[in-house]
């Protein structure tokens, strides 16, 4: 049975850094001795070499283990920013070493130290076996980092090529040493290679640490990356209302993006999806190793409808500290009705998942309210729910103001119905229907709704007054109730 392509290019990983590690601490001690004994600086840059890759490896196998293993449950971005920290520390490593091997350098340079020739010898022939098998394991990790993009390969494959150039410049810097042993100048030599190999060692891990701190502080994609969604969203332009932003990180290897459309709520769910679906499917083409999330949104937001608009108070969702005052608010505004009614549908927009067998025998569904505030205090409330068995409708719940029938009462009331009718718009429902009186207490709320355009399509006598019940389609009123200039969102939010 075959393994997926990603077990099998961790499997691939693994094997490779297990070799470096095992090469690397075989041959640590041996090499390490000779460097000392020989007193060249250009050989003592092995112990910062075999100190960075034996760590550096070590926590690569533990990542790479970890990945093998599967091991992402409490990782929802899998292992990504622990590969990259892992980079940055063997990196942070490395340089520390560099720093003082500087020194050194430097003082050699000025104070020259004679070199022991057997003993640079014995190096020269470890350096030269060194280099084929750095040559051969540089070869493989750079294939392995094309195949499956990866920090820990990517700085594998940088450590490895390293190694091969600096087993040359250590071998060519103790070859002219010996040849021209006899010169003075020719001391000086061997601190000038290890010069050189400073240099090109923090050259290739400067730009590793600048990759791997861009990745922990989640920096945005490059430019060109941000042209090719950009050019996307502009091929798929008629298929949504409204671009929000998008945003993107790293983690590891692997690029997530997330981007947000508003979408009308006229649309139907299965055409927002296809579009998702193809718009996710050209970026993942575009931007290899990424993870395209598309976040479905509606094209604006109840508050941006209020902009410039003189309207009282906010309304914001009903909760439990509202309770207590809208119930008395009812009590007034409703003395003929039954309390625990108005009372059991308040209490299932505050907990959704409570009530449904009792809201079931009164043939309703997923009730929502809202209160208004003004001036600081609860001005009244309102909401809706769903009448089981009419998929196409939505139904206007209790509405009630604290002082009906003044000024401030049908200002707050015309906030209430925009706040109705838009809540209804957005779930694409094509009806709203309500029910009133012919009471006389009712008779500011029929003059508002004949206003908004709801007719009376029923009405059931009763004692001392008749049942009105009210219809509009929801699209109409909210073209006619919708507060200032209608305003549209074709032009798109910049990126910041």
């Amino acid at each position: 049975m075959k393994k997926p392509v990603a077990q099998s290019n961790l499997l691939k990983q693994k094997e490779i850094v297990t070799v470096n590690l095992l090469i690397d601490v075989i041959t640590a001690l041996p090499v390490i001795i000779i460097a000392i004994l020989s007193n060249s600086l250009a050989l003592a840059t092995d112990i910062f070499d075999y100190t960075f890759t034996i760590t550096s490896s070590s926590i690569s196998l533990i990542i790479l283990k970890r990945c093998i293993k599967n091991e992402r449950g409490n990782f929802d971005f899998g292992l990504g920013k622990f590969e990259s920290l892992s980079a940055l520390f063997t990196s942070v490593l490395m340089l520390s070493g560099i720093i003082f091997l500087s020194y050194k350098a430097i003082v050699r340079v000025v104070d020259t130290v004679q070199l022991e020739t057997t003993f640079v010898i014995i190096g020269m022939i470890i350096q030269t076996i060194g280099f084929f098998i750095n040559l051969s394991l540089w070869s493989h990790s750079l294939k392995q980092s094309k195949t499956a993009v990866s920090p820990i390969m990517e700085a594998q494959w940088r450590v490895n090529r390293i190694n091969a150039f600096g087993n040359l410049i250590v071998i060519l810097s103790l070859s002219l040493g010996l040849i021209f042993r006899e010169y003075t100048w020719a001391h000086k030599i061997d601190p000038a290679a290890a010069i050189i190999l400073i240099f090109i060692t923090a050259k290739s891990f400067i730009g590793l640490i600048r990759n791997s701190l861009n990745d922990l502080l989640d920096h945005t994609l490059d430019e060109d990356l941000q042209l090719k969604i950009l050019k996307r969203l502009a091929e798929f332009e008629d298929s949504y209302e409204r671009f929000y932003d998008f945003r993107s990180r790293k983690s590891g290897s692997k690029i997530f993006i997330d981007i947000s459309l508003g979408f009308d709520p006229v649309r139907n769910v299965g055409d927002c999806l296809d579009f998702s679906g193809r718009i996710k499917e050209r970026l993942e083409t575009d931007i290899p190793n990424s993870e395209v999330n598309i976040i479905i949104r509606f094209f604006e937001d109840f508050d941006e409808t209020l902009i410039n608009v003189d309207l009282p108070g906010e309304v914001l969702p009903l909760s439990e500290e509202h309770l207590d005052e809208c119930l008395d608010i009812a009590a007034v505004a409703f003395p003929n009705d039954d309390i625990e009614l108005i009372k059991l549908e308040l209490n299932a927009s505050i907990h959704p998942t409570r009530y449904k067998k009792e809201l079931q025998k009164l043939g309703i569904q997923k009730p929502r309210y809202w209160v208004g505030i003004l001036d600081g205090k609860i001005a009244g409330f309102v909401g809706m729910n769903y009448h089981i068995g009419e998929p196409d409708i939505v139904w206007g719940g209790w509405m009630a103001a604290r002082a009906p029938n003044t000024k401030s009462d049908m200002k707050i009331k015309m906030l209430f119905m925009w706040k109705l009718t838009f809540e209804a718009r957005q779930t694409g429902r094509t009806f709203g229907r309500l029910y009133t009186s012919t009471h006389p207490n009712e008779k500011a709320a029929n003059r508002l709704y004949d206003n908004v355009g709801m007719r009376v399509y029923k009405s059931v006598p009763k004692d001392d007054y008749d049942l009105l019940y009210r219809e509009v389609v929801i699209q109409d009123a909210y073209e006619r109730i919708r507060p200032g200039k209608k305003r549209h969102y074709r032009s798109h939010k910049p990126l910041n």
